[in-house]
């Protein structure tokens, strides 16, 4: 038995090579998009911000604390290491440029009820913080650190009483 090569055998046989061509270069390519993209990554946005009320003889320190999961992925929040810290600055006259140095008042745990996050949800936190009142109007340094997997994601605020004052009177 002997096979003619024809017109019609070449074609196959160019269309099989061509669909095997085709199929290698879109596993690459798939490979690629999953394994080195950042898409399937761990992928948060946190922030976080203040308001500073002052009463008789206390200042309170409302703090907001928002984490955003932007990645495809759920994430698993650990509660260790994961913390939001006040600091606090009271102003002092200089003659000169100074480095500010802050004094640590307390270090809380955030996102206690959020344990795991799924792609695209947000989740809240706010904690009222009373700290004694000081004499010139002390300014805050608040601190949100979250970790997952080994990972760490930071956001900082300052949060000045004055300009709070400010934006009240708006």
């Amino acid at each position: 038995m002997t096979t003619t090569w024809t017109l019609e055998t070449t074609l196959d046989l160019i269309r099989t090579i061509v669909q095997i061509v085709v199929v290698a270069a879109g596993a690459v390519w798939s490979y690629y998009s999953f394994v080195r993209s950042r898409t399937f990554k761990l992928r948060l946005e946190p922030t976080v911000s203040g308001i500073v009320r002052n009463e008789k003889d206390s200042t309170y320190v409302k703090i907001s604390s928002k984490l955003k999961n932007i990645g495809q992925c759920k994430v698993d929040v650990s509660q260790t290491g994961s913390a939001v810290k006040i600091l606090s600055h009271i102003p002092k006259a200089t003659d000169g440029t100074d480095v500010i140095t802050w004094e640590r008042l307390k270090t809380l745990p955030v996102f206690e009820k959020h344990a795991i996050l799924e792609p695209g949800e947000t989740v809240n936190d706010e904690v009222l913080v009373a700290v004694p009142a000081a004499v010139g109007g002390q300014v805050f340094r608040l601190e949100l650190r979250l970790v997952s997997k080994g990972i760490e994601w930071n956001a900082v605020s300052i949060v000045d009483p004055a300009q709070s004052e400010t934006e009240k009177g708006n």
